[in-house]
């Protein structure tokens, strides 16, 4: 496979910058080599590889997918792919070497007739078979495609989850010092957590939206609680006293 031939579905990296073809990649990890980690680190998270899946899905490559999918340091993951396609490279020119070999002992040992008679016949088989798998491989490209296109999409919603996650965190911290009661709000925001690494795993709308109605729920608790002022005890005593000694003043 050529390092030049484009993806059908470009790769969107997290600062923006799009990855088409094998030889993009390549550049794109030795800038991550070269100091710049922004996205590849987001992109080769703890229990994610975009670029592996990427690699899968588009081109077919699960080899070489399987292969760099582990891998969290730049530097290695490039010299793996760099291996990968010399070695790619090898047996295609061992079997041109064969198969000129094998050509020239055939045409010395049978007639012209047989030669044409088996190689239309070979010919007939290859193209059938290769029929047949073409069909299945285009099956399994399309839904692992639809599969890749859905985790992507979903990666901003998961981010924007997490930063939410955090902000509402920090209200109820900083509400906590004011003297605000933050049980109920703190309750309901340890059930977040786990159903965030849930949506992260599922990849599913469903799953967002659970999340994002939960989020809400503590965010009004929070306000609920911001909103509500204690009586004031001592303020309440005092207008109490003086009415009753204005009372005892009318009545003498």
């Amino acid at each position: 496979m050529d390092k030049k031939t484009k993806a059908k579905n470009t790769f969107i990296c997290h600062d923006g910058e799009k990855i088409e073809t094998i030889g993009d990649f390549l550049s794109e990890l030795k800038r991550a080599e070269n100091g710049y980690l922004e996205n590849f680190n987001f992109h080769t998270r703890e229990y994610t590889n975009d670029y592996a899946t990427w690699i899968k899905y588009e081109f077919g490559l699960l080899e070489l997918s399987n292969k760099i999918m582990p891998i969290k340091d730049a530097k290695e993951m490039l010299k793996i792919i760099n291996d990968y396609f010399v070695e790619k490279e090898k047996p295609k020119q061992e079997e041109s070497t064969i198969d000129a070999k094998d050509t020239s002992t055939e045409k010395k040992t049978t007639s012209v007739s047989e030669d044409d008679a088996r190689v239309g016949e070979t010919k007939k088989r290859i193209e059938s078979v290769s029929k047949s798998s073409e069909e299945k491989l285009d099956e399994v490209v399309d839904m692992k495609k639809r599969i890749f296109k859905k985790s992507q999409s979903m990666s901003s919603e998961i981010e924007l989850a997490n930063e939410e996650y955090a902000e509402i965190y920090g209200m109820i911290s900083t509400a906590r010092k004011q003297g605000k009661d933050m049980f109920i709000p703190e309750l309901k925001l340890r059930n977040v957590k786990p159903k965030i690494k849930f949506l992260e795993a599922s990849r599913e709308q469903v799953d967002y939206e659970k999340v994002k109605q939960l989020l809400e729920d503590v965010r009004t608790e929070i306000e609920d609680e911001e909103r509500y002022a204690p009586p004031n005890l001592k303020r309440e005593v005092l207008k109490a006293a003086k009415e009753e000694i204005e009372k005892e003043a009318s009545s003498n």
